[in-house]
């Protein structure tokens, strides 16, 4: 096995101490409810792109014929999750994750709540920066809580397991929000996903996991051994001893590859960001599927990424090396995205988008396992919330920039387009990426 990725983290050899594969590990629990949280936040996230194909919501708002204003929904909050991720990423480092994520979940909550009751664009607006804040504390401690509990040869498969819930929150809101449209209104939808984060997920985050392994109550002793001798916490007071932001955020400039990280992120986030925005609609309209089919159309692209995130995870793990899925995943799904704008086919057009963002999974697990590899133990959530927050404050305007081009053309083609210039952007970061990894 490949353990030179290995040479800058706390220990450069593969376990000192190994566990039984039959021992429960409480870490996966963990897992398990990150997983739970984060596809809350998809189905949080996506249900206005699946209503923006539904004529009467369109109505409702007065947004008919306006795709730029219909940008916006995504946008804002977009552009309110990335200031929240570069502004309060430290929170966890120095608070804890289990409290900033909990009230980040709180805050979506009860934002989704007051979307049921939107009356109007601007009202809906104001719900979308809600929850673009709630989300926005929660993404950077997600990465602490792996970065805290996982040794560094776990950490693939750990993030491409979080990252599942991109993937099943949009594969379960596409059809099912479709069906509850039409059977109970396009409001029913915003108090669900309310009900669901306030009264189950909420609760699960507070009372069963703990910010460090050596807190929680449930962690058998040859697991507390194993994740002691392999992944030492030390480091863990020095965001405290320095004090001010600024000398932290200037530490994390100094990570190397930092601005590549950034760079291919906001690539990555263009397309995915476009993709999640524009889908339902562009198969609506451009390519003639009916609303009810649509929902279960979108939903196979992000079936087909569950493949991608699983491959990368565990086998950048097995290889010792992330960079290379991360080039595959941009070159991959640019050419395909690119056979989908041209194909006059409506099936080889799904198809292709299907396999394009099946590929384009493939980059995220193992990106976040790069970072946490680069990253100080006590800058974690600082630098996720820098690079999470600066990438999504450039990728934030992709689906205004498509909704405006699709308006000024006529034609879905130039939004497609738009995201096949990512990938290229994307599979140069990568490629520089590989290079220093080796």
């Amino acid at each position: 096995m490949n353990t030179k990725w290995l040479k800058n983290e706390l220990s450069n050899t593969f376990p000192l101490h190994s566990q039984s594969r039959f021992s429960v590990q409480v870490r996966y629990l963990l897992i398990g409810i990150l997983l739970l949280v984060f596809t809350l936040n998809y189905l949080q996230r996506v249900n206005v792109s699946i209503l923006m194909a539904d004529p009467e919501f369109i109505t409702a708002l007065g947004l008919t014929g306006e795709t730029g204003k219909q940008g916006w929904l995504m946008t804002l909050f977009l552009l309110a999750y990335a200031v929240t991720n570069i502004l309060t990423g430290s929170l966890g480092d120095r608070f804890g994750p289990r409290r900033i994520m909990s009230l980040g979940i709180l805050l979506g909550g009860l934002a989704t709540a007051l979307g049921g009751m939107a009356t109007g664009l601007g009202t809906l607006l104001v719900v979308r920066v809600l929850l673009g804040i709630g989300q926005g504390l929660y993404y950077p401690n997600q990465g602490v809580f792996i970065r805290r509990w996982f040794p560094p040869w776990e950490r693939g498969k750990a993030n491409s397991l979080c990252s599942l819930g991109g993937n099943l929150g949009t594969i379960t809101a596409m059809p099912l929000f479709a069906l509850i449209t039409v059977s109970w209104g396009w409001q029913m939808n915003f108090y669900l996903i309310a009900v669901v984060a306030l009264v189950f997920i909420l609760p699960a985050v507070w009372f069963l996991i703990s910010d460090w392994p050596q807190e929680s109550s449930l962690l058998g002793a040859a697991e507390r051994s194993y994740l002691a001798k392999n992944n030492p916490n030390d480091g863990t007071v020095l965001i405290r001893q320095k004090g001010f932001m600024m000398e932290a955020v200037k530490e994390v400039f100094k990570v190397p590859q930092i601005i590549w990280f950034i760079l291919v992120y906001i690539s990555f986030l263009s397309i995915w960001y476009g993709l999640l925005t524009w889908l339902p609609q562009y198969l609506t309209v451009a390519r003639g599927f009916p609303f009810k089919t649509m929902g279960f159309l979108s939903a196979l692209p992000y079936i087909a990424g569950i493949g991608g995130l699983i491959l990368s995870g565990f086998g950048s793990d097995r290889l010792g090396r992330r960079a290379p899925f991360a080039l595959v995943a941009f070159i991959s799904t640019s050419l395909l995205l690119y056979a989908a704008a041209i194909t006059t086919n409506v099936k080889a057009c799904v198809l292709l988008i299907s396999l394009a963002t099946g590929t384009l999974s493939l980059f995220i697990g193992v990106f976040w396992a790069m970072v946490q590899t680069r990253l100080p133990l006590h800058l974690v959530g600082l630098g996720t919330g820098v690079i999470s927050g600066v990438g999504n404050l450039f990728s934030a305007f992709a689906p205004l920039f498509i909704g405006f081009l699709i308006q000024l053309t006529g034609q879905y083609l130039i939004g497609i387009l738009y995201m096949v210039a990512f990938g290229v952007v994307g599979a140069a970061c990568s490629w520089t990426l590989a290079r220093t990894e080796t």
